[in-house]
């Protein structure tokens, strides 16, 4: 007998998965002892313990195939064979009897006392069928059975195990000869029905990713950079992150994913989509020319406080309306003498006299000053790359020398158009004539006297400086204009 025991213990290691609602099938087969209880022993303990009056199948003497129902409630069909004594130890086997029951079985190991996924599952049974008895005759009868047993999974992933069953059999028609008795089993068991496409150990009904390998946490779901959250509903499934931004990662901690934070290392308001704004001006701090002051972008960030189109890092007058070729400084009597360098900022006068009028100058004094207000303001004319077309620009500059032709209606200027020697010299004579005539063109637009104006090219003929740079290139593409002298 123990011998046989050994044996089956030996071909039942195997591993387990015990059986639920996910593994429906169990089938179990092993060997079972049969023992008639004693008619002069009437107490049940005693009976169930009279070990040497057990009749030992052989290995695999009996088998049985169960289905789960509903909860921990399953159904099973059970066959088992032996040759039997009343005691074995005394007599030769006198019977060859088969027993075919159709069970109840009820698991503790249900999901409310025990987890479904227990290492040990205790059960009860009942159930009712039919014991053969080779006895003169060879008959049939009815059988109640009922009894508890316990299984054992061995693996982790537990889809084979060991269990032993006590079974207690009633034959009605023998009670009368005391021929009711115990069945003890003990039975490898195997369980299956289980659909596990990715082998995760997540049945499919329950994967929300059946063909990818996953994590029972996330449902059978994989997610690669282990934040917790399933890689088909993270947003950045290759670097740990957040659940409220879907996965992605905030390394700032400012509020705004990486992914949508232009500044991902620096904290920022979503105004500059995560870029730190020190100055609260809206342009973010690395393009902010003046981070510790609010301005304005087209300045890279720095004020202009009087708004003159000159920020105030530039503006040597930041705080009064000027122009650009005064530095952002203001010249109130327009005679080229910026205010903070004229003495007398409310009346012209010329810059020999720093910007103050002569009560009484020569004739020759006043043509040099109209000499040296014009030529300020002709500077300032610019044309066309290549063509006699005046630049937008110089038009403010063309009505002031119009006011101060028109102040001399009896007196004649000259309009001279000088060019650099890039191109040659016919070229350049032809392009200088017709700028002056431009220049004429526009000043009697501006109701000068046709006959106070002449106008005159020499193209490269009289420079102002070398031609050996673009700076004094620029200085040589000129046009003077200044007046006739008696």
């Amino acid at each position: 007998m123990k011998f046989r025991i050994t044996l089956l213990l030996l071909f039942a290691f195997e591993f387990a998965f015990a059986q639920n609602k996910d593994q429906k099938w169990q089938f179990n087969a092993g060997m079972h002892g049969m023992v008639y209880r004693n008619q002069y022993i009437q107490w049940f303990p005693k009976n169930f313990m009279q070990w040497e009056r057990v009749n030992w199948a052989w290995p695999l003497s009996e088998v049985s195939l169960s289905r789960h129902m509903f909860w921990g409630f399953s159904s099973e069909i059970y066959f088992g064979a032996n040759q039997v004594a009343e005691n074995p130890d005394k007599e030769v086997a006198k019977y060859f009897t088969a027993l075919g029951l159709w069970n109840f079985k009820y698991t503790l190991a249900n999901g409310y006392l025990l987890s479904t996924n227990s290492f040990i599952e205790p059960y009860f049974k009942t159930g009712i069928g039919f014991t053969y008895k080779n006895q003169p005759g060879n008959k049939f009868f009815v059988t109640k059975s009922f009894g508890a047993g316990i299984a054992f999974w061995l693996n982790k992933r537990k889809s084979f195990g060991i269990q032993f069953q006590e079974m207690f059999n009633i034959n009605e028609e023998l009670t009368l000869h005391n021929e009711n008795f115990f069945n003890h089993s003990i039975n490898l068991s195997y369980r299956f029905g289980k659909k596990d496409r990715d082998k995760d150990g997540i049945v499919d009904e329950k994967d929300e990713c059946p063909d990818i390998k996953g994590l029972k946490n996330l449902n059978g779901c994989p997610d690669k950079d282990g934040d917790g959250i399933a890689d088909q509903k993270d947003e950045c499934p290759d670097v740990p992150g957040l659940a409220v931004f879907k996965g992605c990662p905030d390394t700032d901690e400012d509020g705004i994913p990486d992914h949508l934070d232009d500044c991902p290392t620096e904290k920022g308001p979503e105004s500059t989509k995560g870029c730190p704004d020190k100055d609260g001006d809206g342009v973010i701090d690395s393009k902010d020319s003046c981070i510790d002051k609010p301005g304005l972008p087209e300045f890279n960030g720095c004020p202009d406080t009087d708004f003159d189109s000159i920020p105030d890092h530039l503006d040597k007058c930041p705080e009064e309306k000027g122009k650009i070729e005064f530095e952002g400084c203001p010249d109130t009597d327009s005679d080229g003498l910026p205010n903070h360098k004229d003495k007398c900022p409310m009346v012209p006068g010329p810059l020999s006299n720093e910007g103050c009028p002569i009560e009484k100058v020569s004739n020759e004094q006043l043509n040099n000053q109209i000499d040296e207000a014009i030529a300020f303001h002709a500077k300032s004319i610019f044309f066309q790359n290549g063509k006699a077309v005046i630049l937008k620009e110089s038009y403010a500059r063309l009505d002031e020398i119009a006011k101060i032709i028109t102040s001399k209606p009896g007196s004649t200027f000259y309009v001279e158009g000088h060019t650099d020697n890039v191109g040659g010299e016919k070229y350049n004579l032809e392009l200088s004539r017709k700028r002056a005539k431009s220049v004429k063109d526009y000043l009697i637009k501006r109701s000068v006297l046709e006959n106070q104006i002449i106008s005159e090219g020499y193209g490269l003929k009289y420079p102002l400086f070398k031609n050996n740079s673009k700076a004094n290139q620029a200085k040589n593409r000129r046009v003077d204009i200044s007046i006739k002298r008696d």
